[in-house]
């Protein structure tokens, strides 16, 4: 999946969401304003979302790591 107007050097992975009929709508005309895919305009709102709630925790959400076991 390339993303237009970005060097994005994160790893991008597919997932599916249901997202209300008029928000694709929206986006979707948002993209074709901005020139920027759909993808990339999700990303950015979840980003936003994340930093939202983020101040709301202790736990980095953005970093979370798997607990290694010693076992």
């Amino acid at each position: 999946m390339g993303l237009r107007n970005v060097g994005i050097n994160e790893k991008l992975i597919k997932r599916s969401y249901s997202i209300e009929e008029g928000q694709i709508r929206a986006l979707a005309v948002l993209s074709a304003l901005t020139s920027k895919e759909l993808s990339l305009l999700v990303n950015e709102a979840i980003y936003e979302l994340i930093h939202k709630y983020q101040s709301k925790t202790e736990i980095n959400l953005l970093e979370l790591r798997m607990i290694q076991n010693d076992e």
